[in-house]
């Protein structure tokens, strides 16, 4: 049984990475963004989770972890391919190809190496009953509402200037702080859930509503970001500043933008 869970979720992995690699060269709307954003974001840090971190560790928290180890191997992927690449022949190293190619062999690594040495017999089944059995319906209602409603406030004050779904934000924020006072609604547990989802949702407003940037040095930013979308390499040395140098702030956000093929702007703000 072990053995049959254990090729299933190699062929799942595969699988994924195949059709989100199809969705991206092929230019797939929608699914391009939402397959490239997994692929991205969750997928190397889940099997790195799954290679190294004891089993005991709470779903949220490997997801947490995952998304950000994802993250340190974006960057530190894209410096090695980004110094590289030249030297292979490869022009535009931060490019849509060299990107999938480099992150598809780290991911058929960690998978190899999950196989034969961290395990690949979970059932999805089984973690899926298991957050079931642990979480109540109306937290997580509540986060996907107040998220959603954050997404809604900030674009229809751009599109429509209307604040309507702001306010129902606000009023469902105060009502899930009446939950919250009553521990039999929504345990303890999921105060630190309700508190993230409410700062996202008040960020999203504020980001969604404008189609500019807020702040000084992120424009600084995204002009470095925009050299070297045009380039398809991150070059330090030109217009030399601290900024430049940054793997997150330049190198991470050109691989977001060419992989998920958004403007830089977007990127930033998402």
């Amino acid at each position: 049984m072990k053995e049959d869970n254990c090729v299933i979720n190699i062929i799942a992995v595969i699988s994924f990475v195949i059709i989100a690699d199809v969705a991206i060269v092929l230019n797939i709307p929608l699914y391009r963004q939402f397959l490239g954003f997994i692929l991205l974001t969750i997928l190397p840090g889940a099997l790195m989770i799954k290679l190294f971190v004891p089993n005991n560790f709470s779903l949220i928290r490997k997801i947490i972890y995952s998304v950000g180890i994802s993250i340190s191997l974006l960057m530190f992927i894209g410096f090695l391919i980004n110094f590289l690449g030249p030297n292979m022949g490869i022009s535009r190293p931060l490019s849509v190809i060299p990107i999938l190619f480099a992150i598809n062999c780290v991911i058929a690594t960690l998978t190899v190496l999950v196989f034969f040495y961290g395990g690949m017999n979970f059932s999805i089944r089984g973690i899926l009953s298991n957050c079931y059995n642990k979480m109540t319906v109306i937290p997580i209602m509540c986060v996907l509402l107040i998220l959603l409603f954050g997404v809604l406030g900030g674009l229809t004050i751009k599109y429509y200037q209307s604040s309507i779904f702001c306010v129902v934000l606000l009023i469902l924020i105060s009502i899930c702080v009446i939950f919250i006072a009553y521990k039999k609604v929504i345990s303890e547990n999921y105060y630190p859930h309700m508190l993230f989802a409410i700062s996202i949702a008040i960020i999203l407003i504020r980001t969604l509503s404008s189609s500019v940037l807020f702040g000084s040095d992120i424009h600084l930013e995204l002009f470095y970001l925009k050299l070297s979308e045009i380039n398809g390499y991150w070059d330090p040395s030109m217009y030399p500043s601290p900024t430049s140098t940054m793997l997150s702030t330049v190198v991470l956000p050109t691989i977001y933008s060419a992989v998920l093929l958004m403007e830089g702007i977007e990127v930033y703000k998402v």
